[in-house]
């Protein structure tokens, strides 16, 4: 994850609810170590009851969480049907990744918690996050966003070749956490983490192909969409 983006504050507390099969709990872990911040660690199995994630929001004055964007629009549902004006005030920011991001619940989400909304996008093979983009009025198609720090990110055709703003292509990710391979799996390994032929000039630069139709914005500049 790319702090910048967070700006942690001495006075945030982030909520703990993520398995920690999930590459997500990773920066759950971390973020109080590295920012000096608290956290609060949620009951076994709280991140599946929309119920106890309102109550650890309230009690613990939590002021960042991590949703999966399916698991916020459930608990959007129940928080709004519960209370139709959730007290949260200590809430001050919502992240969302591991899915596509609908625009109506991010809109919602905004609306209903009074909070900024930041989608990420990374996959295992290159964990935690590589894209972020911070939820704005006009969005009415959430992109995955802009390369964070220390990444770079390419949309190529089936030639290895970039394409131009607007046109779909394959979504190539390098950077300092881009994984060594698969385990156990050389043949695999070697078909997903190769330099690209049209992009010689990085030769010394391993990539990871993600597979993901992706495409550079036109309106929004340096930001990457996908077919979720």
């Amino acid at each position: 994850m790319d702090v910048r983006l967070l700006c942690p504050q001495a006075f945030d507390r982030v909520l703990h609810k993520t398995p920690s099969s999930f590459d997500v709990s990773v920066w759950e872990y971390l973020l109080p170590f590295t920012h000096g911040i608290s956290t609060a660690i949620a009951s076994p199995q709280a991140h599946r009851n929309p119920e106890e994630i309102l109550a650890h929001l309230r009690v613990g004055k939590i002021s960042v969480c991590h949703f999966v964007p399916s698991a916020l629009k459930a608990f959007l549902t129940y928080a709004s049907y519960a209370d139709n004006q959730p007290d949260l005030p200590k809430v001050r920011m919502v992240i969302t990744s591991g899915e596509a991001l609908d625009s109506g619940v991010a809109q919602r989400c905004r609306t209903l918690l009074g909070v900024a909304v930041h989608n990420l996008y990374g996959p295992t093979e290159a964990a935690i996050d590589v894209t972020a983009h911070t939820v704005m009025d006009a969005d009415r198609i959430i992109p995955i966003g802009a390369p964070v720090w220390n990444t770079r990110i390419y949309v190529v055709d089936r030639y290895g070749q970039p394409v131009p703003p607007g046109v779909p292509g394959t979504l190539l990710i390098a950077g300092c956490q881009v994984a060594l391979g698969y385990v156990g799996q050389p043949e695999l390994t070697a078909q997903r983490f190769r330099p690209r032929p049209g992009l010689s000039w990085r030769t010394n630069i391993r990539f990871w192909g993600s597979g993901v139709v992706a495409w550079w914005g036109v309106v929004l500049s340096g930001q990457v969409g996908w077919s979720g």
